[in-house]
């Protein structure tokens, strides 16, 4: 009952027509990818106009009435300088759809170590861990409703290291952190960005870690984003929209560093964004050579995990890992030899706590 009378005060204000304005954009060194001005000094995100907050590179207001508006708020107004000049990078790795997706029988309706209780349904997948709506709502272009989609997170950096039991064998271990739309549910495409996490050492001894942020949108490869530095036990906040079924949108702050950055980037040809999910994910993404192995990236805390859709002209529904008012599903993700190496654990409404366990072949 608690969930339902919540669910009856998340609605917003913004009409979608005021994101389908086009703000000048500028260049960074890869064709498909812009970014935006950055904010003079002392703009006020809080208080500015839809237009302004565009113009600016900033996310859109989801309405002080919305269960979306604090976690935007915390995002938009925290001390930040922004990177004015974005430099990419394609990589050899994708992050892409949900693969080997399996409905486990029963639905889970117990919270894990402390968490809510909730009836989303249980699966596993190869490459994904962690929760996933399927809202028809999101799903924002039929008809002539223009439509657009939103979802965030914030979550902690996890420290990069090989499991445990094969230190030193000179294989790279990969782990990404993302939000996204669209990837289950029917949908091939994704529109995603977050971070990296990846592990290596030697049989002599000698070890390295790698930290990035990214963008990608499947079937694309990941751009890195390399000069937009994160590190282990940073606070990073990563917001994905669009403004229209080919242009996305990326926002992160580094609350650790006070810094932020904003990218949007076009579809791959002959792609349109489907609308039809939201996703909190950590994954173990893929190459040429077939799937990555896992990270050992211990735990990792997700905070304010949100997602809003539109019916009709404006943004009016608003999702996350506990709701009650779409279709969820929890993942637990399997390595090669089909055993559960990662998954989230709902903390509250909004929250998950991602854990890696087992081995990882």
């Amino acid at each position: 009952m608690k969930l339902i009378k919540l669910s009856a005060l998340l609605a917003l204000t913004v009409p979608i027509s005021l994101f389908a304005q086009v703000a000048p954009q500028l260049p960074t060194n890869l064709p498909n990818v812009t970014t935006s001005q950055p904010p003079p000094a002392g703009f006020n995100a809080l208080t500015a106009s839809e237009a302004t907050l565009q113009q600016y590179g900033y996310p859109p207001n989801p309405g002080p009435l919305s269960a979306a508006y604090a976690g935007w708020a915390k995002a938009v107004s925290a001390p930040q300088t922004r990177v004015e000049h974005p430099i990419l990078e394609m990589t050899d790795m994708q992050a892409g759809p949900c693969k080997g997706f399996k409905e486990l029988p029963s639905a889970n309706k117990e919270g894990e170590e402390g968490g809510t209780v909730s009836a989303f349904r249980s699966g596993t997948s190869n490459n994904w861990s962690g929760f996933v709506v399927l809202a028809p709502t999101l799903r924002p272009f039929g008809g002539n409703n223009p439509g657009l989609g939103i979802v965030y997170a914030y979550w902690v950096v996890p420290i990069a290291q090989q499991p445990f039991s094969r230190v030193g064998d000179g294989k790279v271990d990969l782990c990404l952190q993302w939000v996204g739309i669209d990837g289950a549910g029917g949908s091939s495409d994704v529109l995603q960005a977050g971070t990296a996490t990846g592990a290596f050492a030697n049989s002599s001894g000698a070890k390295q870690a790698l930290y990035a942020a990214w963008i990608e949108w499947f079937p694309f490869n990941i751009f890195q984003i390399k000069n937009f530095p994160v590190g282990p036990g940073e606070e990073i906040f990563c917001q994905v929209w669009n403004t229209s079924p080919t242009v996305g949108h990326a926002f992160f702050v580094d609350f650790s560093r006070n810094s932020s950055l904003k990218v949007a980037f076009s579809a791959p040809q002959n792609v349109r964004l489907v609308g039809n999910c939201a996703e909190w994910i950590v994954e173990r993404p893929s190459s040429s050579s077939g799937l990555s192995t896992l990270t050992n990236y211990v735990a990792c805390p997700w905070d304010n995990c949100v997602a809003v859709g539109s019916v009709g002209a404006k943004y009016n529904v608003v999702y996350f890992p506990a709701t009650t008012n779409a279709q969820v599903f929890s993942l637990t993700m399997l390595d090669d030899a089909g055993n559960g190496i990662s998954r989230a654990n709902l903390q509250g409404l909004y929250d998950l706590w991602f854990r890696n366990f087992g081995s990882s072949r």
